[in-house]
């Protein structure tokens, strides 16, 4: 027992009854909102008048309006802050920090989830881990150091780093430490089981991980690792930290994380919340194309299983050649120069034999007088120019087709006098108006098949036979139906650089996961769309799962987005599985460098070879039923959605309660689930089964990478008749 264990145990006794004190207080204001709140709605519905008929009426409503939505929010917010108090009971803090400033005593810094203020004194009696001085437990050891704070850098000396285990509000272990967080505690920590939501990590947190967390310099931030090196959880922390910074300009409904699919949306959906701040949007590209081009669209998966196991027929062919030019960096570079060299096919606006536009007019204005603004924006200033000049020629016309019908006697008044004169002009106008309409709106599909058509004369990865093959296929591409994931891209890509996508103003901070698997244009849609926002870019270009259209180079990312202010961090280290998982998947990929990992062992790595399918079934059926399978989560992980239905359908008669996990809209549930590789992405599981590593061939290093990767405790690798080429068979010859 630590020599402080005595004072240390008071201290937690002192520290849970302020918590319990503020949560008794907070309590009794909310019940007292609450009574409010039902008395000015009474008030409302009672006194206001149901209809507004005058100024008073309106200002008296909207005054009670405005006193009901800031009690409702001060609820929402008690509401967040008791959900935080009440976790701090069961762990009020993980860590201890003994500074002192230069000329003052040393002072002791508890860091936990929140801050935690004793009302009597005013003393601080748990520091945010968010908070300046908390960086201190993180990056820094004992010693001479200084942090930043609000009001200058602040000088002193570490003189104790101390960190504690608390379970269920009980105080187990007291630590000193002198340079970094403890490894029993991290080992501890790493070695619970999976859960169904996102854990969060703030008693964890490594000095790399704080590095990307509180990079404040960097208005875009690229951070790559190896799975496992938390960088999801990294950036969902960054987010809390940048909210908890910035309270006064950020609000969580200014922040936007892309996720690859709705199940990994759905598992991080705790994060933010546990950090005691409200929830985030999340999207998917996917939902992107389809709020702006108003159309359905395939998900990235589809693509994925497209590519993994369409059969070798002519209309397949064609699909991938274009799903290689779209993904390719020249496609973006094509459409980029196609747009920017376009003008709309403008015709003379002619009427009754009178010029009065010519057709060569109006390019001269699109290249020239309103060469300036947005593209999109340009033709709205020629239409506003057009009518402009088109009117005093209406004018002109109605003025003698009504004194034309005054003077053959039509005496149905003056107003219908107007109204035939104007239905005359448009009858007669007809052709013109049509090339007005023509010459000021822009079909984006068509505009995109035109760009499309461009780049595939334009592109150098095709044979001569294979680029007439793609373009005469791209003539007929059908773009009025539901969208194929790279063709959503394409038409977004062309919208966003002729300015039909303005940049978004509520949104202030950006969050794009799984980064490696976005193709150039995706960046460049990012990159003009969001181009006022913060930007926090994760990947790992070793799990690159999209090959048909991801990159593998953070340098060329960045270089898309064409920031002054960016940085590019690379993370070193994985957490996530065991020594022995870890140092399988680096044999995977051939790594000449292995991942530098947190030594944590298990239980070897499995391997079983079965003679057939029906006999790998069977023995994927006994561990799923084995002992302990059913505890924390089991992961039959699949290359592909077809293989998980499959295996699903073979395993579900040996395991009662088996998940299928192949729709991106379900809610991920731990236990024991079918799951393919393209929608396991980001996720982690207790242990995980490879369905058939036989399936992965010598240029699937990546997938089954992927694959492996999902397990924190226990890996097992069946093979159909043999093992995947890609596993050095030192590794289970002897199994």
């Amino acid at each position: 027992m630590h020599m402080d264990h005595p004072y240390e145990q008071q201290r937690l006794i002192d520290t849970k009854s302020l918590i319990r004190r503020e949560l008794d207080k907070m309590g009794t204001a909310n019940r007292r909102l609450q009574g409010e709140l039902y008395e000015k709605a009474k008030y409302m519905w009672e006194e206001l008048p149901q209809q507004i008929r005058t100024f008073d009426d309106a200002a008296a409503l909207s005054a009670q309006l405005s006193e009901v939505t800031h009690s409702e929010k001060q609820l929402d917010e008690n509401g967040l802050r008791a959900a935080v108090l009440e976790k701090m009971l069961k762990k009020p803090y993980f860590g201890r920090v003994d500074f002192r400033e230069t000329g003052a005593e040393t002072e002791k810094f508890y860091i936990g989830l929140a801050n935690l203020m004793d009302g009597h004194d005013y003393s601080m009696v748990v520091c945010d881990w968010r908070a300046p001085v908390s960086t201190l437990f993180y990056e820094n050891g004992i010693g001479k150091t200084a942090y930043e704070s609000p009001s200058g850098t602040v000088e002193g000396e570490v003189v104790k780093l101390r960190q504690y285990e608390i379970e269920e509000g009980e105080l187990k272990l007291v630590i000193d430490a002198e340079v970094k967080i403890d490894d029993a505690i991290l080992l501890n920590a790493l070695g619970g089981e999976s859960s169904e939501r996102m854990k969060t990590i703030v008693s964890t947190i490594q000095r790399e991980q704080n590095l990307v967390i509180r990079d404040s310099e960097s208005e875009l931030l690229l951070v790559l690792g190896p799975a496992g090196s938390g960088k999801t959880s990294i950036a969902l922390h960054r987010v809390a930290y940048l909210l908890y910074r910035d309270r006064k300009k950020l609000k969580s409904k200014n922040i936007l994380v892309f996720s690859p699919n709705d199940i990994f949306s759905n598992y991080i959906a705790g994060v933010i919340p546990e950090l005691g701040e409200q929830e985030v949007m999340t999207t998917t590209f996917a939902e992107m194309i389809q709020k702006y081009c108003g159309s359905p669209v395939t998900e990235m998966y589809e693509q994925v299983e497209f590519l993994a196991t369409a059969a070798d027929t002519p209309r397949n062919r064609v699909r991938k050649l274009g799903i290689r030019l779209k993904g390719s960096r020249e496609f973006a570079q094509s459409v980029k120069s196609y747009i920017e060299s376009y003008v709309p096919p403008f015709k003379d606006l002619v009427f009754q034999g009178e010029t009065i536009l010519s057709g060569g007019e109006l390019a001269a204005m699109y290249t020239g007088r309103f060469a300036h603004m947005r593209r999109l924006d340009r033709l709205e200033a020629i239409y506003a120019e057009i009518a402009r000049l088109v009117e005093p020629v209406r004018k002109r016309y109605c003025a003698a087709k009504k004194a034309e019908l005054v003077g053959a006697g039509y005496a149905e008044g003056e107003l219908h006098v107007e109204m035939k004169a104007r239905r005359a002009f448009r009858d007669a106008a007809g052709v013109m108006l049509d090339r007005i309409r023509r010459a000021t709106q822009v079909d984006f599909r068509e505009l995109y098949r035109e760009a499309l058509l461009y780049a595939v004369h334009q592109s150098a990865l095709f044979s001569e036979q294979d680029e007439k093959l793609l373009y005469n296929a791209s003539k007929r591409l059908p773009l009025n139906e539901k969208l194929k994931f790279e063709d959503g891209i394409g038409i977004l890509l062309v919208m966003a650089l002729f300015g039909a996508i303005p940049p978004v103003k509520a949104i202030k901070h950006v969050v794009v996961d799984e980064i490696q698997d976005y193709s150039p244009a995706q960046h460049e849609i990012f990159a003009r769309v969001f181009a006022g926002c913060g930007l926090t870019l994760l990947g790992d270009t070793s799990q690159l799962v999209n090959t048909g259209m991801g990159m593998d180079s953070g340098e060329e990312i960045l270089e898309i987005y064409g920031r002054k202010s960016s940085g590019l961090r690379r993370l070193s280290k994985s957490y996530r599985s065991t020594s022995e998982i870890t140092a399988l998947a680096d044999a995977v990929l051939r790594r000449k460098e292995p991942t530098e990992y947190f030594e944590r062992h298990g239980k070897p790595v499995r391997f079983v070879t079965a003679a057939s399918e029906g006999e790998a079934v069977a023995a994927i059926g006994r561990m799923l039923t084995e002992a302990g399978a059913e505890s924390g989560a089991t992961a039959v992980v699949t290359k592909t959605i077809a293989e998980a239905r499959r295996y699903y359908q073979m395993c579900r008669r040996f395991v009662p309660g088996l998940i299928l996990a192949d729709d991106d809209k379900m809610a991920y549930e731990r236990g024991r689930c079918v799951i393919p590789l393209a929608l396991s992405k980001g996720m982690e599981f207790d242990r995980v089964i490879i369905a058939d590593s036989a399936v992965y061939g010598p240029q699937d290093d990546r997938l089954l990478y992927v694959a492996l990767t999902r397990a924190m405790h226990e890996l097992t690798v069946v093979g159909v008749k043999e093992q995947s080429p890609l596993i050095p068979e030192e590794c289970y010859k002897h199994e």
